[in-house]
């Protein structure tokens, strides 16, 4: 809390700003994840003030209310499905001023809070324009201190730090393209019991000549570092009609490369006020250097992994969502409410026992701007 003061207190020491014209929104959405084995059902509010002072104030709040049991990995009684209920809260909040060189810097403080998972930081950013306004340049940086613990009360608890640092270069090409380049870094410490991104109630198997000898709680090394790059055009296509492609690259050390593609249409009817967005992602991920099915051998190994995310997978994305926009609704200047849908096919070549995963995501919210 101390840090975010002292964010807070640097903004509004600058120097006098111009006035950001941008109107003041608020809006709020709910949206249910359903994918046969989980439920979640996730309420969000958000809002964005312009104040006198020329401070352009947002924060956040969503909780997730998750239902569901753990996935089956293997047929035995180390990994069958245990039936859960858990309540996830985040919120952020951040402080952002415009110089009249058009040059913003903000500060943010964001905080994820479970039974038995904290995880909450500090971000800082800067942006500005350059090459006669037909390009923009951001930076930033976020800090997050992460803390894992049993719900149990099992005396098993660690903690990591994770340093991210994004640039993003948006050029203007002509009047109806748009190039976005975007890359990502990413650095993390943790504990030496689990490792990072582990989680205390995943276990993997030793097995020898086909009978398990032993349940390993997932141990994953202690360091991570990550990179990824982005490039996203956008092209009209006509006065009401843009499309949009990109493709991201992964890579991290521990040896996980991953390719998404993603590829979106946005078209605008009866003179913007209604907007549809169709749209299609696909990813494919090889699997992390120590992740197995199972384990071999009399001893267990450096490394073992129960998490499904790390292991090879592709999954493919359809939805799509739609806006319906009113003007001028009493002291509002905008009233629109929203509708997304997608199905998600998720695929694992690896694992026998469990190989796919298909998800619904449903969700609807009313966004304003005064």
């Amino acid at each position: 809390m101390r840090l975010q003061l002292t964010l807070l207190l640097l903004l509004a020491a600058a120097p006098a700003m111009a006035q950001d014209e941008a109107p003041s929104t608020a809006g709020g959405r709910v949206d249910v994840y359903a994918d046969g084995a989980i439920v979640v059902v996730a309420p969000a509010v958000r809002a964005s003030v312009l104040t006198a002072e020329g401070l352009r104030v947002s924060g956040g709040a969503m909780v997730n209310f998750v239902s569901g049991a753990t996935p089956t990995m293997m047929v035995d009684a180390i990994s069958s499905a245990t039936h859960f209920d858990e309540v996830r809260t985040a919120l952020d909040l951040s402080v952002a001023r415009t110089s009249h060189r058009n040059v913003t810097l903000s500060g943010s403080y964001m905080a994820s809070i479970e039974s038995d998972y904290l995880a909450h930081g500090p971000g800082l950013s800067i942006s500005g324009e350059a090459l006669q306004r037909m390009a923009t340049i951001t930076g930033g940086y976020r800090l997050r201190f992460d803390t894992v613990a049993m719900a149990s009360g099992e005396p098993l608890s660690e903690q990591s730090v994770t340093h991210d640092v994004d640039l993003r270069w948006t050029q203007i090409l002509g009047r109806t393209t748009r190039l976005a380049l975007l890359l990502n870094g990413g650095l993390s410490a943790c504990g030496p019991d689990l490792g990072c991104n582990a989680s205390p109630y995943r276990y993997a198997a030793l097995v020898q000549d086909d009978h398990i000898l032993q349940a390993l709680r997932e141990h994953h090394p202690d360091r991570r570092a990550r990179l990824a790059a982005a490039a996203r055009l956008s092209q009209a296509l006509g006065p009401a009609v843009a499309l949009h492609v990109g493709y991201r690259l992964y890579v991290d050390t521990w040896r996980i490369h991953a390719h998404t593609a993603d590829l979106s249409v946005a078209v605008a009817l009866f003179g913007e006020r209604l907007l549809l967005r169709p749209s299609a992602r696909f990813t494919w991920q090889g699997a992390a250097s120590f992740w197995r099915t199972a384990y071999a051998g009399d001893a267990p190994p450096a490394f073992a992994s129960g998490d499904r995310e790390l292991s090879e997978l592709w999954n493919l994305m359809v939805g799509g969502s739609a806006e319906l926009a009113f003007f001028a609704v009493g002291p509002l200047l905008r009233l629109a409410p929203t509708l997304r849908l997608s199905h998600t096919w998720y695929r694992y070549p690896l694992l026998e026992a469990a190989p796919e995963r298909n998800a619904w995501l449903v969700g609807g919210g009313l966004d304003a701007e005064f």
